[in-house]
């Protein structure tokens, strides 16, 4: 590869890199970011046959000063400022490959991919940000060692007509990409250090602001059927730590994730009515308590790591003690249900649960609302058929208190009723409740559920449905459980006088998920590093910095003690064992990078002015039809000047000489030297 081959390439992969983090980010679709990416090619192919960059006919059309174009564009166009924003800097991305006034236009293009990849972090917060990042990183480091190498031949303002033409028979040693490698690999330890060090702040605007997949069934209005849409997606909702004294513990079953109650069924639809909420705002670093519950059985520490989906609902397994995470104030209704009242952007929870009450959601009592101001809530019903009517009765008639009523309709329902996942239309004039009772008797938890809430409701029972999640798929890698959409559930909550809201759930086991062997290998693994992303880079918070600060102010004295004891005569008997000096590896590294970079700058002849000079005089030349032959030493290329005028040959001379002195003399050349083959040049 030759230098501007290498200048070439690298650029466009920056450049196309940053575009890819716009469709990323889906702030582009996949079609348009193809054919943007596919021009790119096309510019490319066109730079490396010399036809571009060509110098503008006015230095206006690449002037810093038309983003001031900005904000014409958006009171003239009706489109969003952030769209047009994004279609501008791309508009100047290509506009900076096609015309160029001087090598600098570079650095310009390479700003421009920056703040692409600043529009992706935005947007994107998974673990495939990190490896395009890395890949930017490193194609940016690259980037501006073949920059600075053409610098160093033709300067910073040379036009497109000279600087395009530098470097095409340079071809790169291979131990420009060892020592490359080295300085980016020194770069990345001090990039990570700076991001480990540098003091965080409580809420990052990212985590709030970010965009959100859409989820359904998991909102204030959700239509019968919505939970079985999700059901059939393999996508990660969250993921959860689970841990008791200090040491990770895997919880027993079952598992639910209360998410939204409804209360009201009409027209084939839930809602949640009540518009009453109670907001308790969340001071930075400081727990927030939620439920007293007495006694205690089994309180467990959860670390829920929520992906960035499109509803503002904190998903609680048990009672929550207290709570705290990325967000400003929380607000909780009636239901106990809690919300951020901010959708959307990837989330970290932290809760102390008490998880050993599985089949009571939650003691009336805690907190102390007035219950006859919402019973007849969870007693409303929609127009009911004689036949469900009937039934109800059936079941519920010879039983006294709302425990047997339950069990009754349970096992009614247990018994003839299957579960798919399999939608089919009800005959006209049929409500789908009366459809899945008497006539298909299959289905999934949603009509599961909302035929059991029903049934309590026509039997006098209090009783409302419920949305979350169950169960969940364990990690054994990082001892984790990862909860996907297609482990989206629906379930009932009856109250029961005197204890509160029990937990009933009427839909038999699904056969083809616990059919299931579970995830490959890989995809453990791959999650597992999506969790550390989320844990360590995207969470990382000012807790965190603490803990790492702690930890090395503890173990500081024994490295101390470990570095003292040394003796350089105990390596030649093999005394020392250096796996027991912490961070011995590390420093090793540091110290040859650090050598490495001393070499490559070193390394920087004293005479590269006169080389400069001479690649410019060669340039000049091939301009004016004289091509220097590869075998031709500089004396033959004098010697092969009769085309040019007797003055245009002197000036050669006068350079050739110059840099045969400075070059291959090793003599630093003077002020007047300078200022003479600068003449010289200038008269070529």
């Amino acid at each position: 590869m030759t230098l501007r081959t290498g200048l070439t390439t690298f650029s466009y992969l920056l450049a196309g890199t940053g575009i890819f983090c716009l469709i990323l980010s889906e702030t582009f679709t996949q079609s348009t970011g193809i054919a943007l990416i596919a021009s790119l090619g096309i510019f490319y192919a066109l730079e490396l046959k010399k036809i571009i960059p060509v110098r503008p006919s006015s230095n206006q059309l690449i002037s810093n000063w038309n983003v001031l174009i900005l904000p014409v564009l958006y009171y003239t166009l009706d489109m969003p400022l952030f769209d047009i924003t994004i279609w501008f800097v791309v508009l100047l991305i290509f506009t900076r490959f096609l015309l160029k006034t001087e090598v600098n236009d570079y650095l310009f293009g390479y700003m421009l991919a920056i703040v692409c990849l600043f529009i992706g972090a935005l947007h994107v917060q998974d673990i495939t940000y990190g490896i395009v990042f890395i890949l930017f990183y490193l194609t940016l480091s690259l980037c501006l060692i073949f920059y600075n190498m053409t610098v160093e031949k033709v300067g910073s303002h040379s036009p497109p007509e000279i600087f395009k033409w530098v470097g095409d028979h340079e071809k790169l040693p291979v131990s420009l990409f060892g020592a490359s490698s080295g300085l980016i690999a020194i770069s990345l330890v001090f990039t990570i250090f700076i991001f480990i060090s540098f003091p965080r702040v409580g809420l990052s605007f990212l985590s709030l602001n970010s965009a959100s997949n859409s989820i359904s069934g998991f909102s204030d209005n959700v239509v019968l059927g919505d939970v079985g849409k999700i059901k059939q997606n393999e996508a990660v909702v969250m993921r959860v730590e689970y841990s008791k004294g200090g040491k990770k513990v895997r919880p027993q079953s079952p598992i639910l994730w209360r998410g939204v109650v409804l209360d009201h069924y009409s027209n084939n639809r839930w809602r949640a009515t009540s518009s009453e909420e109670l907001e308790l705002w969340h001071a930075e670093s400081q727990d927030i308590a939620l439920f007293h519950i007495v006694p205690e059985k089994e309180i467990l520490h959860q670390d829920v790591y929520r992906e960035a989906f499109d509803t503002d609902i904190v998903f609680t397994h048990g009672i929550p003690r207290n709570i705290n995470g990325t967000f400003r104030h929380l607000r909780m209704d009636p239901g106990f249900v809690l919300k951020t009242g901010n959708p959307g952007g990837a989330r970290h929870f932290v809760m102390q649960s008490e998880v050993g009450y599985p089949g009571q959601s939650y003691n009336f009592k805690s907190p102390n609302l007035d219950f006859n101001q919402y019973h007849s809530r969870y007693l409303q019903l929609p127009e009911t058929s004689t036949q469900f009517v009937q039934l109800a009765e059936q079941l519920t008639n010879k039983r006294d208190n709302v425990p047997d009523k339950a069990e009754a309709i349970l096992n009614h329902l247990r018994n003839g009723f299957s579960y798919t996942l399999e939608k089919e239309a009800p005959e006209a004039g049929m409500s789908p409740i009366d459809f899945f009772l008497f006539q298909r008797k299959k289905g999934h938890c949603e009509y599961f559920a909302s035929a059991m809430t029903l049934l309590l409701r026509q039997a006098g029972v209090a009783a409302r449905m419920v949305n979350g999640f169950a169960e969940g798929e364990w990690n054994a890698l990082g001892e984790y459980l990862i909860v996907k959409e297609k482990h989206a559930h629906s379930w009932v909550e009856a109250f029961v006088p005197g204890t509160g809201w029990m937990v009933y759930d009427p839909t038999p086991p699904d056969l083809s998920l616990a059919q299931q062997s579970g995830s490959s290998v890989a995809f453990l693994w791959m999650d597992l590093l999506q969790l550390y992303w989320q844990r360590y880079v995207v969470r990382y918070s000012f807790r965190d910095q603490m803990e790492i600060f702690n930890f090395l102010n503890s173990e500081r004295r024994g490295w101390t003690n470990e570095i003292k004891s040394f003796n350089l005569k105990d390596v030649f008997r093999g005394g020392i064992n250096f796996s027991s000096l912490p961070w011995t590896g590390l420093l090793i590294t540091l110290l040859s990078g650090v050598g490495i970079f001393w070499y490559f700058f070193n390394k920087k002849s004293q005479t590269s002015f006169s080389t400069q000079i001479y690649i410019n005089l060669l340039i000049r030349l091939e301009r004016s039809g004289i091509r220097k032959k590869p075998c031709w030493t500089h004396r033959e290329l004098l010697k092969n000047l009769q085309a040019l005028p007797p003055e245009k040959r002197a000036h050669a001379e006068i350079i050739t000489h110059f840099y045969e002195k400075n070059r291959w003399g090793g003599s630093v050349p003077s002020e007047s030297e300078i200022k003479t083959v600068l003449h010289s040049i200038e008269n070529i």
